[in-house]
């Protein structure tokens, strides 16, 4: 049996005697809440344009789904995208 956690900018997999098996950094990373997710560029036409610029952001995670079958975690934060594990 293995324990996921996650926390801010990191995931964390322990072991069934809770031992820190794996450890992920998922943020800080560059976002922005008006822009696109992080594979497409933020672009900007007119006078707020300085409001779209992307800044380092703290992932907070919110969710994580594990998937046994396909023996991989989901997990969902605060940035624009996803990040998965895989065993």
């Amino acid at each position: 049996m293995q324990v996921f956690i996650g926390a801010t900018n990191r995931l964390y997999q322990l072991t069934e005697d809770l031992r820190i098996e794996q450890v992920v950094d998922t943020g800080p990373r560059l976002d922005n809440v008006m822009c696109p997710p992080p594979t497409s560029q933020c672009q900007c036409f007119g006078p707020n344009c300085a409001q779209s610029l992307k800044s380092l952001t703290d992932a907070v995670n919110k969710a994580l789904v594990v998937d046994r079958r396909s023996q991989r975690v989901l997990a969902c934060s605060s940035l624009f995208q996803a990040l998965m594990l895989t065993n």
